[in-house]
Order: C-alpha cells, then structure tokens, then sequence
C-alpha cells in the first residue's frame, strides 16, 4: 500500500472520498472516531480525511492481489470489522452503526453497496 512512499499522503482526495462513502454522516462519524480516540470531531475529521486514500489504496491492492469483487471486498471487511470489534471490546460496533443506512442492523450490505458503487459494479 505505500510503496508510494510519502506522496500517497498527499494523493487522492481524502474528503471526496469520505462524503461519497459516509455522505451526510462525515459529522456524525468524526464525532464519534473523535470520542474513540480522544480527539475533537475537526481533528478526527483531518485524520479520516488523511487516512481515506491509504484505505481505499489497501483496498484496491486487496481486490486485484486477491481477485476479489466488490462481495470478496464486504466479506474480507466483515471479518476485519469481527476481528476488531473482538479486540475493542465492541466499541466500534456503535461507530459502524451510524454506516448502516437502511437500519437492518447489518453494516455488511451498505458497505458492499459503497464498494460495488466506488469500483463500478
């Protein structure tokens, strides 16, 4: 992911891609990343702003290292999001929450559906 070196914390547009991905709850999310790590909702807003490009470079070298489609990418992300909710005690799980948009108590769909859109499928 950052055999870019430096620059890839420079590239990409962090706060694009965070309002495509969280669209109206960027607030709502920062806040509560804020609240987990001890920071104020703006700090927290920078640091997702800054981080979102390395992400979305993790995960478009997982999709084409693994072969995987926009389910392998909800799958591996489940399990991801499994194994540190285990490891945090479970409060990420109520920052994850605020993903759910259709409200059926499943991030895993509305994710699938980010990723589906942002890869084109």
């Amino acid at each position: 992911m950052l055999d870019g070196g430096a620059g890839i914390l420079g590239s990409g547009d962090g706060a694009g891609i965070l309002k495509h991905v969280l669209g109206g709850k960027q607030n709502e999310v920062a806040a509560g990343v804020g609240r987990a790590v001890g920071l104020d909702g703006a700090q927290a807003a920078k640091l997702l702003a800054m981080l979102a490009p390395m992400v979305m470079a993790a995960l478009g070298s997982a999709k084409r290292s693994k072969g995987l489609d926009a389910g392998g990418l909800t799958t591996m992300l489940g399990e991801e999001r499994t194994a540190i909710g285990a490891q945090s005690g479970g409060g990420l799980g109520s920052l994850l929450q605020l993903i759910d948009a259709d409200k059926d108590g499943s991030v895993m769909d509305d994710v699938g559906g980010m990723l589906g859109r942002m890869f084109g499928r």
